[in-house]
């Protein structure tokens, strides 16, 4: 065993991940997919518990990007757009007045 950590399961409901949703259906056109992902990423588990906010985890990927593997890709366009989502994701969080960590 080289590492472990707690499972951790951020709801689609919370104001931070729908905000995100928002976002990414400005940018690409379309409904995000929830997925359960990012299980060996222990960082996310330790934000919820000790600090008490949620993480939000935005793929761009497709399917046949092979993450991790060596002949690993990433499509320019869903790069770009993926940057174009997030700089509209901040937009909308400093548009929203009740936008806290705290949420």
């Amino acid at each position: 065993l080289m590492h472990a950590s707690a499972p951790c399961l951020i709801d689609p409901s919370n104001p931070f991940v729908t905000e995100a949703a928002n976002a990414m259906r400005q940018v690409f056109a379309n409904e995000t997919a929830y997925i359960r992902c990012g299980g060996s990423i222990p960082i996310v588990g330790l934000l919820r518990e000790k600090l008490g906010i949620p993480t939000v985890l935005a793929g761009f990927g497709l399917p046949d990007d092979h993450i991790h593997a060596p002949n690993e890709k990433l499509c320019i366009s869903n790069y770009l757009r993926g940057i174009a989502s997030m700089v509209q994701y901040y937009a909308l969080l400093a548009a929203d007045p009740s936008a806290s960590p705290a949420r």
